[in-house]
């Protein structure tokens, strides 16, 4: 049971086949979990220069509906812009108005990165982490 956002990188210096492994692998670790509004709620973003939210905590319904929106995200290859990937999460998409449940229910809330690591502005990226942190959040960063 968690409120998983999940950053997709999908700049530039991430290679075509390695966009392809990485929803895979966010297909694959989903399909670990218990998916739906009752059990764990699903936001994932799309990022390169700009932020795409392709789901919110609050539209997750089940795997399959997941599954089609990752097979869809479309590769970018832009810039890195990790630090608005946080930004977003923290401010639009960690909040209760769109699906986070309640700090007090005890669920855990988590960011999972999965970038090759290169951001084009590592101080506000470490900034942004910071503040999600702050919050009380874990975050994870797979490279």
């Amino acid at each position: 049971l968690l409120d998983l956002v999940i950053l997709m990188d999908s700049s530039g210096s991430i290679k075509p086949i390695d966009f392809e492994n990485e929803k895979k692998f966010v297909i694959n670790l989903l399909e670990n979990l218990v998916i739906g509004p009752a059990d764990t709620r699903v936001s994932i973003i799309n990022f390169s220069t700009e932020v795409r939210v392709l789901t919110t905590l609050n539209d997750t319904k089940d795997l399959e509906s997941l599954k089609k929106i990752i097979v869809n995200a479309v590769h970018m290859k832009q810039n890195t812009n990790t630090h608005l990937a946080l930004k977003t999460s923290n401010e639009r998409i960690l909040q209760e108005i769109n699906g986070m449940r309640e700090l007090s229910s005890g669920i855990p809330k988590v960011v999972l990165v999965i970038t090759d690591g290169a951001s084009s502005n590592s101080k506000q990226t470490l900034f942004e982490a910071q503040r999600i942190k702050d919050r009380g959040f874990e975050y994870e960063i797979f490279i």
